[in-house]
């Protein structure tokens, strides 16, 4: 935020993009888009105008493009969607593929969402499930996190709109860096940025192996310095748990990061052979809100906390 903007200023500056979202007819999208109770729809536009420098217009457009993002892609209703609906899978299969699960809150009420990403092989998981199905499985977790910021905030009676990440990458290897998957996380990375701004308040990435800061330098050209500023890269378990611990309270972490909560999700190391539960149709029937992702009610993993 340029210096010279002071509080009232700020202020200002918001009743006027205030004022052009509602003479555009958009104040009732906006008000759909705000995580109420987490944010009302000033603290929705301030996020923009945070984005942007303050500057209305940049906002504004930035907001219209992000609305209209939303319509294309119908999140509102993506959100509502069962797992199988949006991925065509049964959920073991993403489990089996995917271990990623929405579970507890750090020491500033944020939820927390924890990934295996080390050995996640994108080109091996597309051919059960197609990459446009993952693009729609990655933002309907991201809907899905949102809405545990609401509930986030109604459990503290506070403002609490912004996610806490724990990315895993052990057994990470450059042979998963294939120009595919480099492409696939840029796509998202965008997605992130035009989708979800400022949803994200820390990234941990841990056991992130040497090589990987060499294919890290790769993505980084494509992300903001604010986005940047939010990842805390991670090697050793002597630097990442200390660091997770001062983060989130032992009874909100997995007992396998230091916590003494048990979540038994599969080791991507271990080799071991996807379900055999075949690809399924998606059911017409939409399931409620279960507060995390690929929840297990089979062997390969365990299920996380609303």
């Amino acid at each position: 935020m340029p210096p010279t903007v002071d509080a009232s200023e700020r202020a200002r500056r918001l009743a006027e993009l205030a004022a052009a979202v509602d003479a555009r007819g958009l104040a009732e999208r906006v008000r759909k888009a705000a995580l109420l109770p987490a944010e009302d729809e000033a603290g929705f536009l301030h996020h923009f105008l945070a984005l942007r420098d303050f500057d209305v217009g940049g906002a504004l457009a930035m907001l219209v493009a992000n609305l209209e993002w939303r319509a294309s892609l119908g999140l509102d209703a993506l959100a509502d969607m069962s797992l199988a609906q949006v991925t065509g899978v049964d959920e073991r299969v993403m489990a089996h593929w995917y271990p990623a699960w929405h579970d507890g809150l750090d020491r500033a009420g944020r939820p927390v969402g924890w990934a295996k990403l080390g050995a996640f092989d994108v080109a091996a998981v597309s051919k059960t499930v197609p990459l446009e199905r993952l693009r729609m499985f990655h933002l309907w977790e991201r809907e899905r996190m949102c809405r545990r910021l609401r509930k986030a905030s109604a459990l503290r009676g506070e403002r609490i709109d912004r996610m806490t990440l724990v990315l895993d990458l052990k057994h990470w290897g450059t042979r998963l860096m294939s120009r595919a998957a480099l492409a696939f996380a840029e796509e998202l990375m965008g997605l992130d940025t035009e989708l979800f701004a400022q949803r994200v308040g820390t990234v941990y990435v841990i056991n992130a192996p040497f090589m990987f800061s060499a294919c890290w330098a790769l993505l980084t050209p494509f992300m903001g310095k604010d986005t940047l500023d939010k990842v805390k890269l991670f090697s050793a378990d002597a630097l990442w748990r200390p660091a997770l611990l001062a983060a989130i309270e032992p009874s909100e972490m997995p007992v396998e990061y230091g916590g003494t909560h048990h979540v038994a999700m599969r080791d991507l190391g271990t080799p071991a052979p996807p379900p055999n539960v075949g690809v399924l149709v998606a059911a017409a029937r939409v399931e409620p809100d279960v507060g995390f992702i690929a929840a297990a009610r089979c062997g390969c993993m365990g299920a996380g906390r609303q």
